[in-house]
């Protein structure tokens, strides 16, 4: 099923309402185009799908299993040193198009804090 800005609209406020203030446990990169996030939230786990995939871009919850590499492509191992620890402040949509940001505030090496945001554009082809 593809995405259009209103479907995204409803995603995104049922995540933002979900998981502010989640922290990210672990993140896989499970496919070339599929980041896992492993959030939890008040002593419960969730997996947290994003998919990138030119024929499905998608975000969801997902309760499945998946074969994790057993070394981390270079886009996740960056993702892990950046994310790994961080609260999810905010999840937002841009102008009711197919574009998400999720804003975190992580510690960085100093031991300071810093707002980070990851943008997800669920655009079919020209997703990133």
């Amino acid at each position: 099923m593809s995405y259009d800005g209103f479907m995204v609209h409803g995603i995104v406020w049922e995540l933002n309402k979900k998981f502010q203030n989640a922290q990210v446990q672990k993140i896989y990169q499970v496919a070339r185009a599929d980041i896992l996030f492993i959030l939890r939230l008040q002593k419960e786990q969730y997996k947290l799908l994003i998919s990138a995939n030119s024929n499905e871009p998608r975000i969801y919850l997902t309760s499945a299993s998946f074969a994790r590499p057993t070394t981390p492509p270079l886009f996740c191992t960056i993702l892990r040193k950046h994310l790994t620890k961080a609260r999810i402040t905010a999840i937002r949509q841009i102008k009711f198009d197919r574009i998400i940001e999720l804003d975190f505030v992580a510690c960085n090496n100093l031991g300071d804090q810093e707002k980070l945001t990851l943008i997800i554009e669920l655009m079919g082809r020209c997703s990133n």
